[in-house]
């Protein structure tokens, strides 16, 4: 009897651990997730690369100019031209062993742009920088699918939601120069970041900004 009693003690235990894993499932071109609770929509361009692992660690920091986690999975999608990526969206959700702080990006340096910007009716911090597209696990997740990743801006949006502090939600949003690309492209976006743009590079970066904002759309967060 007692021997049973202490069997069903340990059932109890495990479902209960179990139902306090969060669940995060890809169905199409939308991602939800129940805890933080959020859910998005891509555009029906892009597709799933399945979801990129990392090991155990509480340590957030900054990997190929990108702010990830090593708690959480990423999600990665892509919009390509046959094997050449023209665009890119990575949704983290990055979990910290106390409490992130309400702007995450506080300390990013050396940006094009940074502050705040609103996504359906969600606020959320963002910056902008160019990438070299060489480096990193999400390149190289992105590469071993068989795909090519060449320069082009990223821009970082981040939520900490106010129901779940220990989560920081991160989309990040990358787009290729393409044909606008030359060895100098990446040293001449690195300095727009000291003030110096052109007419040409501000109608690139608002042509990039927007092209962001309508590549996913957030049905659901805190």
């Amino acid at each position: 009897m007692k021997k049973t009693v202490v069997m069903m003690i340990v059932a109890i235990f495990l479902i209960g651990c179990s139902s306090l894993e969060p669940k995060r499932v890809v169905n199409g071109n939308v991602f939800a997730s129940d805890s933080p609770k959020f859910k998005l929509k891509l555009d029906p361009s892009f597709i799933y690369l399945q979801d990129l692992k990392y090991a155990d660690t509480s340590k957030a920091r900054i990997e190929s100019d990108i702010i990830l986690s090593n708690k959480e999975n990423s999600y990665v999608f892509v919009d390509s031209d046959g094997d050449n990526v023209k665009k890119g969206v990575v949704i983290t959700l990055a979990k910290t062993s106390g409490y992130w702080i309400n702007n995450p990006y506080m300390d990013v340096k050396r940006t094009i742009e940074k502050g705040k910007c609103e996504i359906d009716g969600n606020k959320f911090n963002y910056f902008t920088i160019p990438v070299t597209g060489a480096t990193g696990r999400i390149t190289e997740h992105i590469t071993q699918k068989g795909y090519k990743l060449s320069p082009g801006l990223v821009r970082v949006h981040g939520r900490v939601p106010l129901g779940n502090r220990k989560y920081l939600i991160e989309v990040v949003y990358f787009e290729a120069f393409g044909d606008r690309y030359d060895e100098n492209t990446v040293k001449v976006w690195w300095d727009a970041h000291k003030g110096y743009m052109s007419a040409k590079e501000k109608e690139i970066l608002a042509n990039f900004n927007n092209n962001s904002l309508s590549a996913f759309e957030i049905l659901e967060t805190y």
